[in-house]
């Protein structure tokens, strides 16, 4: 039996102090849980505000998932990112219902535009203090345009 290893690059991009995750495969629990420390580091490190986790990609949610995901959200939110779910696919948030997951904690929108929207909003007064207190907000959050891509790679 032949061993092999094979990568998936999960593009993580940061805009405005927000991290978009757009996780489009199905992934093994090893690589789920690649992902998980890699978006925990960055909030950390990065200083990042808020995060969109878009499952859109995703049509199968076994209880493995399920669980990471909301300890994914609940640690993020911990470390101070607000943190919205998108694109649920019907199968997946039946999933979530017939595995009778609490979902209490985890924000969703429909789609990564819709989640970012929602960052944004949550962020209106903190971001209308930052422009009072620094002049140069302008320079530190260009309108729309991406500040970096990173991307992971994850085992299959």
């Amino acid at each position: 039996m032949q061993n092999s290893i094979n990568l998936i690059k999960v593009p993580m991009y940061m805009s405005r102090g927000f991290l978009a995750v757009p996780i489009q495969v199905e992934l093994e629990d090893e690589a789920l849980l690649q992902i998980q420390a890699s978006l925990l580091e960055r909030i950390q490190y990065k200083n990042i505000k808020g995060v969109v986790i878009d499952l859109s990609g995703v049509n199968i949610l076994d209880s493995f998932l399920g669980k990471t995901l909301l300890n994914t959200v609940a640690m993020a939110t911990l470390l101070g990112a607000n943190t919205v779910v998108t694109g649920l696919q019907p199968g997946v948030v039946a999933s979530f219902v017939d595995l009778d997951m609490e979902l209490d904690g985890m924000q969703t929108a429909l789609t990564l535009e819709d989640g970012l929207s929602v960052l944004d909003l949550a962020a209106v007064p903190e971001m209308d203090e930052d422009i009072e207190e620094n002049s140069d907000y302008e320079e530190e959050y260009p309108d729309d345009e991406d500040v970096g891509t990173e991307v992971i790679e994850a085992n299959e």
